[in-house]
C-alpha cells in the first residue's frame, strides 16, 4: 500500500501539467473576440471564438463575462473574412490563468481555467494510477502484487507420447500433384 501511495502522489504532476496545458498557461497571445456560439440552454457558460494568429479558437467562458461585450452569435465556428472594427480584444501573458478582454464598460478578466478542464486533469491521474496498476498488479483495481506471484512451477517436464503404430491400416500414399522442387 506504501508503494502504491507513492506512486500516486509521483503521479499528481502528471495531472498537473495535463491541467496547465490545458489552461494555456505556458502560452502568450493577443487577438480578437470574434462571436459567440449559439447558447445551448440555460448553462452559466458560453463558447466564445477567438481570432489568434489567423486562427480561430474555441474557448468556454462564463455568461457573465460574455454578456455586454456586443459579440454576435453565430453558429458556425469559421474564421471571418475580415473583422469589423470595434471587436473587443484579447490579451493573455504567459504563465497566468486568466485572460484581459477590453469591452467598452473596461476590462474583463476571464479565467481559463474550468471544470471540464479539472475533470480531465482528473481522468488523466485515475488513468495513471491505472495502468500503473495493470504493470504492478496485473489489473487495474489491484494495487499490490498477488501474494503467489513469486512461486516458481515446479512441475516435471513434459515426455514427447509416442503414439501406437496401427497395423491394420497401410501407410498413407504420397500426395500427388506436389511436384519437384
Amino acid at each position: 500500500m506504501r508503494a502504491f501511495l507513492r506512486d500516486a502522489l509521483l503521479l499528481l504532476p502528471v495531472a498537473g501539467g495535463v491541467f496547465l496545458v490545458g489552461a494555456d498557461f505556458f502560452r502568450a497571445y493577443d487577438g480578437t473576440l470574434v462571436s459567440v456560439a449559439p447558447p445551448r440552454g440555460d448553462d452559466d457558460v458560453r463558447q466564445v471564438r477567438l481570432l489568434i494568429d489567423d486562427r480561430v479558437r474555441q474557448r468556454w467562458w462564463s455568461a457573465d463575462a460574455v454578456d455586454g461585450l456586443d459579440l454576435p452569435v453565430d453558429p458556425n465556428a469559421a474564421a471571418p473574412v475580415a473583422v469589423p472594427a470595434g471587436r473587443p480584444s484579447v490579451h493573455k501573458d504567459r504563465f497566468t490563468l486568466v485572460v484581459t478582454a477590453s469591452a467598452p464598460d473596461g476590462d474583463r478578466i476571464v479565467p481559463t481555467t474550468t471544470r471540464g478542464l479539472l475533470g480531465l486533469a482528473l481522468g488523466a491521474w485515475l488513468s495513471a494510477l491505472a495502468v500503473r496498476n495493470m504493470v504492478v498488479g496485473g489489473a487495474p483495481w489491484r494495487v499490490a502484487p498477488p501474494q503467489d506471484a513469486a512461486r516458481t512451477i515446479t512441475a516435471e517436464p513434459m515426455v514427447p507420447r509416442k503414439r501406437a503404430r496401427d497395423v491394420t491400416r497401410p501407410p498413407p500414399r504420397p500426395r500427388r500433384g506436389a511436384g519437384r522442387r
